[in-house]
């Protein structure tokens, strides 16, 4: 579908690049602002859910389905508002995104980044824990950004990166954040 909807706007007629107005672009300073907001309500938003019968029927489905599904939680429900709930908050930042990017191609739409770049910092920094997500991206994006630093051009970065994700996969199954608590909590107790 991709590589039909890519054909179709370059080659049939259509529109290949979508591009915002100049004055609904924001400065340097509303950008973070926006961002730290929209971080923040995200956060909160789905600490209060978790923290609800709603959150803990989602962890149930997300541990195991057929016993939720035998305790009497109709999975298809509760699947489809969290695919709402949550679909509206990456709307959300897609439309921000917009305001840092103002020129999105079919081939920045439809790269694997958007698909499996947050898989992977979701998966850095561990899927069943509320800061894992948080922390995932973090690393994810200091450590690609050093390492692009410091091999620029050379590729070797990637490589590097790809190395690094596939040890925190294979070793670090619950992620980075389980390792960094005990460590913490070893060092205050």
């Amino acid at each position: 579908l991709p590589f039909i909807t890519q054909y179709t706007l370059e080659n049939v007629g259509g529109l290949s690049i979508i591009s915002t107005p100049r004055n609904l672009r924001f400065n340097l300073f509303q950008n973070y602002m926006t961002s730290f907001i929209l971080v923040l309500i995200t956060c909160i938003s789905i600490y209060l859910i978790m923290n609800t019968r709603y959150g803990y029927a989602l962890k149930a489905i997300g541990y195991d389905e057929e016993v939720s599904r035998s305790l009497g939680i109709n999975i298809f429900r509760y699947k489809l508002i969290s695919l709402i709930i949550y679909g509206s908050l990456v709307g959300l930042g897609g439309a921000f995104y917009i305001q840092l990017n103002p020129v999105m191609t079919t081939n920045d739409v439809f790269s694997l980044n958007w698909t499996l770049l947050p898989i992977f910092m979701a998966l850095i920094g561990g899927i069943r824990t509320f800061t894992g997500p948080i922390i995932g991206p973090v690393f994810y994006i200091l450590l690609s950004r050093l390492l692009s630093i410091s091999f620029m051009g050379t590729g070797i970065d990637l490589l590097i990166l790809a190395g690094i994700i596939f040890i925190v996969v294979k070793y670090l199954p619950n992620g980075l954040v389980v390792p960094l608590t005990k460590l913490i909590r070893r060092q205050f107790s």
